[in-house]
C-alpha cells in the first residue's frame, strides 16, 4: 500500500509540481487547502488541478483561528510599536498544527508543502536546511518549526530551482500556472501598504490613534505624523517631513505617540536582544564562530556571536554593524546552510 502524505494546496505552481514529484515517488497524495480569509474562497484552478491530478482534495474553514491567531497578533504588535512577522505566526499556530491535525484524522503518514527549503538530521537534531535554489529559498519563514513536525515533513522543491520546477509544470501540462503572479507580503493585504488594513482593524476596536509629533535623536518636536503604528523602523518614504537630508524611523515610542527620526547613520547598531527563540540543538548557541544572523528575508547575513542573558532572553552581538533592526520581526542565525535556530527581536 502506497504511504499516503497530505500536502497544503494553493492552486499555485509550486504545490502543484510538489503533488507531481510526491506521486512519481509513489506516494498517495491528499490533498488540503486552508481557507482564511473573510470569505471562504479557493483558487478557481485549484478543484481541477486536483481533479487531473487525480487527489482527494478537503476545503478546511480556519476562518476563525487565523483571525484569532494572526489578524490579532498583526493589529497587537503594530499597537505595541512592534513590526510584525505574520507568516511565521501563521505557520507556528495555523498551517503546521493543522497540517498534522489532518494528517492523523486522514491517516497520512507524512506532511508536505511547496516551500524551499530542505530538512537535514545533524547529531539526531531535526534541521531547516537552505534549499538548493538559493534565490527562492524560504528557510528564513521556517526556523521555529519543532523537530516533532520535522520527522514528518516532506518539501518535494528543496532539492531543484525554480526554473525546473516551471518545466516540470509545462511537461505535465500545467503551462499556465507559470503565467500567475506569485504572492508577496501577507496574504491578507491587498497592494503593498498595509496602513488601509491595519488602520480599519483598529478602528473596529473603537481605538482612536490620533496625530503625534516626529522628533529627533534629542527630542525636538520636528514635525507631525498620523499615528505611530502606521511607521515602521527603517522607514523612509511617506514621512512628509520635507528633510533635504534622507530621514529614516529609528525609533517608536508608543506611550507618548512619538516616532524619532535620525539619519541613516543613527540606524546601525552593533548589539540586539531576542526572545522566544528556539535552537533544535541548544549547544549551538555557544557556537560563536560559526553563526550567522539574517533580520530580513533577503538581508545578507552577518557573522555574531551570541550570550544568554537568562533563560528568556539572549544577546545577539554582531562583528559588523546592521541598520533598521526591528522589534517584533525574526532573527535567523544559520551554521553554513543550516538553520541552526531563530528568535523574536525585543528590546531590553
Amino acid at each position: 500500500m502506497k504511504q499516503r502524505v497530505l500536502l497544503a494546496m494553493s492552486g499555485g505552481i509550486d504545490s502543484t509540481v510538489a503533488a507531481i514529484l510526491l506521486q512519481n515517488k509513489g506516494y498517495k497524495v491528499i490533498g488540503i487547502y486552508f481557507s482564511l480569509s473573510d470569505k471562504i474562497s479557493i483558487d478557481t484552478e485549484l478543484p481541477d488541478i486536483a481533479d487531473r491530478l487525480k487527489i482527494d482534495l478537503h476545503i478546511i474553514d480556519l476562518r476563525n483561528q487565523f483571525q484569532k491567531e494572526v489578524i490579532a497578533y498583526f493589529v497587537d504588535e503594530y499597537l505595541a510599536g512592534r513590526t510584525p512577522f505574520p507568516c511565521l505566526t501563521c505557520n507556528n499556530k495555523i498551517k503546521w498544527p493543522a497540517l498534522m491535525e489532518y494528517a492523523e484524522k486522514l491517516d497520512c503518514s507524512f506532511i508536505s508543502t511547496g516551500h524551499y527549503a530542505r530538512i537535514a538530521v545533524n547529531n539526531n537534531n531535526y534541521h531547516i536546511q537552505c534549499a538548493a535554489d538559493a534565490e527562492k529559498d524560504q528557510s528564513f519563514f521556517l526556523w521555529a518549526l519543532p523537530r516533532q513536525v520535522l520527522e514528518k515533513t516532506i518539501f518535494p522543491l528543496g532539492n531543484i530551482e525554480k526554473k525546473e520546477v516551471k518545466r516540470i509544470a509545462m511537461e505535465q501540462g500545467f503551462s499556465l500556472l507559470n503565467l500567475k503572479k506569485e504572492s508577496t507580503g501577507p496574504c491578507f493585504i491587498k497592494g503593498n501598504d498595509y496602513r488601509p488594513f491595519l488602520r480599519k482593524k483598529i478602528a473596529e476596536r473603537g481605538i482612536n490613534i490620533n496625530d503625534g509629533d516626529f522628533i529627533d535623536c534629542t527630542r525636538k518636536i520636528i514635525g507631525k505624523h498620523k499615528g505611530y503604528p502606521f511607521y515602521t523602523i527603517g522607514q523612509r518614504r511617506g514621512l512628509g517631513l520635507g528633510n533635504a537630508a534622507p530621514a529614516y524611523v529609528k525609533e517608536i515610542i508608543p506611550a507618548q505617540n512619538h516616532v524619532v527620526i535620525g539619519d541613516k547613520k543613527s540606524l546601525y547598531i552593533n548589539t540586539f536582544y531576542i526572545t522566544h527563540f528556539y535552537f533544535a540543538n541548544p549547544e549551538m548557541i555557544k557556537k560563536t564562530n560559526r553563526l550567522k544572523v539574517r533580520i530580513r528575508y533577503r538581508k545578507q547575513e552577518t557573522p555574531c556571536r551570541l550570550r544568554a542573558i537568562n533563560r528568556s532572553i539572549i544577546e545577539v552581538i554582531l562583528a559588523e554593524p546592521l541598520d533598521s533592526v526591528a522589534p517584533g520581526q525574526s532573527a535567523v542565525f544559520y551554521d553554513g546552510d543550516m538553520v541552526a535556530g531563530g528568535g523574536i527581536i525585543g528590546t531590553m
